[in-house]
């Protein structure tokens, strides 16, 4: 069961309740999620109250809100493996690093649709992607509508996998995500905002050459 499929639609106009303590706060394999909020216009945003600790992965998928980082590893496996999480980050303000930092990682033409960011000081700026391990960052730019997802790979393959999104007021469809080499980090970028990312059927590849989006 996804979250979101359940309460996007049910929860939006529900009240905030008196925080609860959450299992989650010493678990590093799931989060206490209180509200999923996102901005839909400039001066307007989108407000999901779940207050909930959900799991990171469900049925094998990675479940992602904006505002969360997490570095998963993946076992050996034939054909598709399911992810262990080995770190989080889930505060839900996560603009990850700051715009210098990201705007010279980028290619020219992700370049073209990079928009203003800022650090949040509480997280590092370190953008080695760790060892045996990847590294997915979801966020939506700062003032703006856009979403970005961050993949760093720190596998020698390439990896491989599918996505799926959920915007606001909206269901689970299928998005485009690209194959992420170890050689620099990913931007998959979406010019709206997302209310949760889907990341499923992860693979290592032979990392050669540009690898298919799909």
């Amino acid at each position: 069961m996804f979250i979101s499929l359940a309460l996007v639609a049910a929860v939006s106009t529900v009240q905030p309740t008196t925080p609860q303590p959450s299992g989650c706060d010493h678990r590093v394999d799931c989060r206490h999620v209180s509200t999923i909020e996102v901005r839909t216009s400039p001066e307007q945003t989108y407000k999901v109250v779940v207050d909930e600790d959900v799991p990171f992965v469900v049925d094998g998928r990675l479940l992602l809100f904006p505002g969360e980082m997490v570095t998963i590893s993946l076992p050996e496996a034939e054909g598709t493996a399911v992810p262990v999480v080995k770190e989080k980050w889930a505060s839900g303000r996560l603009p990850v690093v700051s715009a210098d930092d990201l705007l010279s990682q980028m290619t020219p033409e992700a370049l073209e649709m990079a928009m203003p960011m800022t650090m949040d000081p509480e997280i590092p700026k370190v953008r080695e992607a760790p060892k045996n391990a990847i590294r997915f960052s979801f966020l939506q730019y700062e003032g703006r509508t856009d979403t970005v997802l961050v993949v760093e790979n720190g596998y020698t393959g390439r990896l491989d996998y599918h996505a799926m999104m959920v915007v606001p007021g909206g269901g689970l469809e299928p998005t485009t995500v690209c194959e992420v080499s170890s050689a620099r980090p990913t931007y998959e970028h979406w010019p709206h905002p997302m209310v949760q990312i889907v990341l499923s059927d992860m693979r290592l590849v032979a990392d050669q050459g540009d690898g298919p989006c799909d």
